[in-house]
């Protein structure tokens, strides 16, 4: 019985854990065999990223390489394994059109789990997903 009730605990805990994690949010699907309607890219300064205070650079072009403005790009980044606050921001469009940067602070070295969600000022929206390894 003891086998049995522990192994119950330790389902509810991941079940508790699994839902408690917040989401940047959904992407609109692209339809099957759809050209993306804009692409995401994202670069990490400082290279390579290390403990402490950094920033997440997103590029958000669209399918012809032009720079998309005035989008709203939010950004959460996860450690990979469960226990951890996320860090979450909202980045801001620089100088560059198209060009978003996030300050991120990561909290320890380790790998990371970085999600993108842009929103286009006409409502389009996609997400991107990136594994980065953050230096101790």
């Amino acid at each position: 019985m003891t086998r049995l009730t522990t192994l119950c605990l330790l389902i509810v805990l991941a079940v508790v854990l699994a839902a408690c994690r917040q989401s940047v949010g959904g992407a609109t699907p692209t339809a099957p065999g759809a050209a993306p309607a804009f692409s995401i890219s994202t670069a990490f300064e400082p290279q390579p990223p290390a403990a402490g205070p950094g920033a997440v650079v997103v590029t958000v072009q669209s399918p012809d390489g032009q720079p998309l403005a005035g989008a709203t790009v939010d950004v959460r980044a996860d450690m990979n394994h469960a226990g951890m606050t996320p860090e979450i921001a909202t980045a801001s469009e620089t100088d560059s059109p198209g060009v978003y940067r996030a300050a991120i602070t990561w909290s320890m070295g380790g790998d990371w789990i970085v999600e993108v969600r842009v929103t286009l000022p006409d409502g389009a929206t996609a997400t991107a997903q990136a594994t980065v390894r953050v230096e101790s």
